[in-house]
């Protein structure tokens, strides 16, 4: 859904033509951190040197990773009492003949009093690190608190009218709200790991998630779209901060022209006065050009 928000014909072309795109540093970097913390928890180790274009950083960030998790989640306890797993696969009904709503929890606590469900994010600098208002807002952890309040742990005992009834929203009887929480490991620069968390009590989960079932709505219907073409541009996500320094992989596909978005992103030739983008700006926002 983080795709579809950012633009319905990337979404289009990566999910329903499966068209993938390329796998930058970043991305494997980040699926890397993932495997490294999920081996350790498993058995204790490091993986083997997962991709040699990490380099030397990649344990560092790795073990930094892993005491922040210690620190912010564990907090010297027993690490597999509280945690069934890491990577927990999930699947949440949406409506009688919807699209079941598919995810993976990078590393649930379903077993410590309130549910807490943490994500694991990997970014280049702490800009882009959400305020917790900007958390529970998310679709991701927002599905994450929907599953805990239904499935996880102590809630199993209406795990069997939940499978029987899904759409009866049966929740846990003696928790009405669960942590959701982001660590995030930065790639870039010697900042420490930022751990980011919220509460959101039941009414605001079960409201968000309303909300989210109303933009599924939409997606099922946009997913017998011929052609990503038949579908509305995001002109506000071509640039190149939200994908990378290549910008969106997709926009030879997409015909957009992203330099009408965001005209001060255009590259001038070396040495050319300041003056001279301000006239290209201003030209192209009155239409002259």
């Amino acid at each position: 859904m983080d795709d579809w928000n950012k633009c319905q014909r990337f979404w289009h072309i990566r999910y329903i033509q499966g068209i993938q795109g390329e796998t930058t540093d970043a991305m494997q970097l980040g699926t890397d951190l993932h495997k490294a913390f999920q081996n350790r928890f498993n058995h204790g180790t490091l993986p083997p040197d997962p991709h040699p274009r990490h380099g030397k950083k990649f344990k560092k960030m790795h073990e930094a990773h892993w005491a922040a998790v210690e620190k912010h989640v564990f907090k010297g306890r027993d690490k597999k009492a509280l945690a069934p797993g890491v990577e927990v696969r999930f699947s949440l009904p949406t409506w009688l003949g919807g699209p079941p709503w598919n995810g993976v929890i990078d590393l649930p606590l379903p077993h410590d009093g309130t549910p807490l469900v943490v994500d694991h994010k990997s970014t280049s600098s702490p800009d882009w690190v959400k305020t917790p208002h900007e958390l529970k807002k998310t679709p991701q952890m927002a599905s994450y608190a929907w599953w805990a309040l239904h499935h996880a742990g102590p809630f199993a005992k209406h795990a069997e009218l939940y499978a029987e009834n899904p759409h009866a929203g049966y929740v846990r009887a003696d928790s009405d709200q669960v942590e959701v929480a982001h660590i995030y490991i930065f790639t870039k620069g010697s900042s420490e790991p930022q751990y980011v968390k919220v509460m959101m009590p039941l009414h605001e989960v079960r409201e968000t998630w309303r909300e989210l079932l109303g933009t599924v709505r939409e997606m099922e219907r946009a997913s017998f779209a011929v052609s990503e073409l038949d579908l509305p541009p995001t002109t506000t996500s071509c640039s190149l901060r939200l994908f990378g320094p290549k910008g969106c992989p997709f926009r030879s596909r997409c015909g957009y022209a992203p330099l009408m978005e965001d005209p001060m992103s255009i590259p001038m030739p070396p040495g050319a006065p300041s003056a001279a983008r301000t006239w290209i700006v201003v030209t192209l926002i009155s239409g002259a050009m």
